[in-house]
């Protein structure tokens, strides 16, 4: 096939803004979503949450830290959201920060 999968960003809001968002986005056809994270983490948690609530199962969310985290604050998000399914994307700057997080994360990881 000539088709490329793409993602839509749930730009940041209030929880309730987010997750609205979220559900119009699946509502259009899209069924893959882009959170931006990276910030703190614990507010990056609740949004995460937050929005994988709002979409049914199986949709594809990518979290995008933009390489804003330590290691640690990468695995403390990554445990706290281990019950939902994402594809970690660029959480930390170097290569071997990054891998230090992937060798106990049971998500997909992409640098980019």
């Amino acid at each position: 096939s000539d088709m490329a999968e793409t993602y839509r960003v749930v730009t940041h809001g209030t929880l309730d803004q987010m997750a609205a968002l979220a559900k119009r986005i699946i509502s259009e056809g899209c069924r893959r979503l882009q959170v931006k994270v990276g910030g703190n983490v614990h507010d990056d948690i609740e949004r995460v949450t937050t929005v994988a609530a709002a979409v049914p199962k199986g949709t594809v969310i990518f979290c995008d830290a933009n390489a804003g985290w330590t290691p640690y604050q990468a695995r403390q998000f990554a445990d706290a959201t281990r019950g939902i399914d994402y594809t970690f994307e660029q959480p930390c700057t170097t290569l071997d920060e990054n891998m230090s997080v992937r060798r106990m994360l049971d998500k997909p990881m992409v640098l980019d």
